[in-house]
């Protein structure tokens, strides 16, 4: 058996970063045939742009190890070219084109045969791919822009997504909202719903009270209540303008309190919001990093105008850290969980009076090794072993 995940996006640091998730699920999908002892390759493909990639990159049939790309779940082959961007047009088509034929070509020599299924992780671009390829394919969708009224696709592109999905065996998307939306957006596909991976080191419960433990981020920290976290990577989706806004009119900052920002983000978006005061920029975090500040932080403010699903929500929640959101459909998924702040808009006086509330009543932690139960058991499908089970039930469904 040997199944290849074409991937739309791959992640350019390692463990973190737009597109770790289709790392994740193949990691996840690997150990779960390997647990059923069931003989299998797993491989992950991609062809990027090299300004996403920071450069030119080339990993043929590689195994990553070592801290920053380990493969701890199943050993992976990766396969990924950049190309040239910024030409345009008809030049990028041919860039991109002869990328993918250099890989597949690659892939044959070293495996000896093509890929016995294709999993196509988000069908623009990868569908397309998995369509021209001519191999029994299903597709993984996580992308936001069919949850907008109208997906930003060209017309051409949506004519090419249109019929990479109505071609595939199946079509799965991370949340039933997504999913919704994907069968509004090609009428008449059946879409069903597989869970993202949220890491074990998520799973950990935070430690209670007593000598500090060590941890896979140093010392288990403490919870300041005067710190409230974001993470992303500014882009317009994630609403920056929104918790930017309500910060600077909620005065926080005047008193002590600190927003912290992590996540994948340009140092032109930074340079946008530099003025706001009480701001401390983190970066790029690892899943060890991300667990730490989670437990150090009183909040996370997820100020998106849509989620597929927010893995990073589900993190949070599980780390103790309470999760601030407007967005209805994660509002329905988390309703009745202690942790979860629902906000009725997303406007930024209704944030920034919230949050001069919470510090005004000060109210006592919800984190309750009880509560903390509840959270592990609404997101018991996300963990590792459970997505892995559950997309080889999927493939086994369709492949030849």
């Amino acid at each position: 058996m040997k199944v290849l995940f074409l991937a739309s996006w791959y992640p350019m640091n390692g463990r973190s970063g737009n597109g770790i998730f289709a790392i994740r699920q193949a990691e996840a999908l690997a150990q779960a045939y390997r647990r059923f002892g069931r003989s299998v390759t797993v491989d992950v493909m991609a062809v990027q742009p090299r300004a996403w990639m920071g450069g030119r990159v080339q990993i043929l049939g590689e195994v990553p190890g070592g801290p920053d790309h380990s493969t701890p779940r199943g050993d992976l082959r990766h396969w990924l070219l950049t190309y040239q961007d910024g030409r345009g047009g008809l030049f990028s088509l041919i860039n991109q084109c002869w990328a993918w034929l250099r890989l597949l070509r690659a892939y044959r020599r070293h495996h000896g045969d093509r890929p016995t299924v294709v999993v196509a992780q988000v069908a623009w671009k990868a569908a397309v791919v998995a369509l021209l390829l001519g191999r029994p394919y299903g597709v993984m969708e996580h992308w936001s822009g069919y949850l907008e009224k109208e997906p930003p696709l060209k017309p051409i592109n949506k004519w090419l997504v249109r019929r990479s999905l109505r071609n595939a065996r199946s079509v799965a998307a991370v949340s039933p909202w997504l999913a919704d939306a994907l069968m509004q957006f090609c009428s008449g596909l059946r879409v069903s719903t597989l869970p993202n991976v949220i890491e074990e080191v998520h799973w950990v419960p935070p430690a209670g009270e007593g000598p500090a433990e060590e941890g896979p981020a140093g010392p288990e920290p403490c919870r300041d209540p005067r710190v409230f976290l974001h993470v992303s990577d500014l882009a317009p989706v994630k609403n920056p303008r929104l918790l930017f806004g309500a910060w600077a009119q909620s005065g926080l900052s005047e008193q002590g309190y600190l927003l912290r920002v992590a996540g994948e983000y340009s140092q032109e978006s930074k340079a946008n919001y530099a003025s706001v005061k009480g701001v401390e920029w983190l970066g790029i975090l690892s899943p060890s990093e991300l667990c730490y500040q989670l437990r150090s932080s009183r909040a996370l403010l997820l100020s998106s105008h849509r989620e597929t699903f927010s893995i990073l929500a589900g993190e949070a929640l599980l780390n103790g850290c309470s999760v601030w959101t407007s967005y209805p459909p994660l509002r329905a998924f988390y309703q009745g969980l202690d942790g979860l702040v629902s906000l009725p808009d997303d406007q930024p006086l209704t944030w920034s009076l919230a949050l001069q509330e919470a510090v005004a009543s000060n109210p006592p932690p919800w984190n309750t090794p009880q509560a903390v139960r509840l959270v592990q058991e609404r997101l018991k499908p996300y963990r590792h072993d459970e997505a892995g089970q559950a997309m080889l039930s999927w493939i086994d469904a369709w492949k030849p």
